[in-house]
């Protein structure tokens, strides 16, 4: 069985204060320090990986802040989707393999490398991120591997990669460079 997990990465964003906008809204999440301007979000309803919620946490998450977000989930080590957001509005979307569910083999869909790299501030490499972006499927053997190049290339902390709540819950994370002490929780 592979890695079932969401996330959301905002930029320029502090901890507290997404920490206080989240207990305010009630919500069930976990919150990182801010690491090189970067907070992310692991939120209970996303990690059930509907699409849906996904598009709707990360987008009130961008309006409310201004700010973009990086909504990432990641089925089975089969499927790496995100969707991009600044300001509320969605920019991009990318799935790795699109043809999953209909079992065909589709080359990976959508994902603008030089928009994903400006935003967050790793414009010199744009060529990388599109080398990750565009590699077919079989290139990775697993999606969460194809994560840790993307999050690398755009200058992400590695914990983006393998984070979400249910795995928090239950203590199975990834250690890297996260302080799980240092950690928020809102909500339950």
């Amino acid at each position: 069985m592979g890695n079932f997990y969401t996330n959301i990465t905002l930029r320029g964003v502090g901890q507290d204060e997404v920490t206080e906008f989240l207990t305010r809204q009630g919500t069930n999440a976990y919150v990182t320090p801010t690491k090189n301007e970067f907070t992310v979000v692991c939120e209970e309803r996303c990690d059930t990986q509907e699409q849906g919620e996904l598009e709707r946490v990360a987008s009130e998450l961008s309006a409310r802040f201004h700010c973009p977000t990086l909504v990432v989930l990641n089925h089975d080590d089969d499927i790496l989707w995100f969707k991009l957001y600044s300001d509320g509005a969605a920019l991009d979307e990318y799935n790795s393999a699109p043809g999953y569910f209909e079992g065909d083999d589709v080359p990976p869909y959508g994902g603008n490398a030089h928009q994903l790299c400006e935003i967050f501030g790793a414009g010199q490499n744009a060529a990388e991120v599109e080398r990750i972006l565009r590699s077919p499927d079989g290139s990775y053997r697993f999606a969460y591997e194809r994560h840790i190049d993307l999050a690398r290339a755009l200058g992400l902390p590695s914990y983006t990669v393998g984070l979400g709540f249910n795995y928090l819950e239950e203590d199975e994370t990834p250690l890297d460079d996260l302080d799980i002490g240092a950690l928020k929780r809102t909500g339950g």
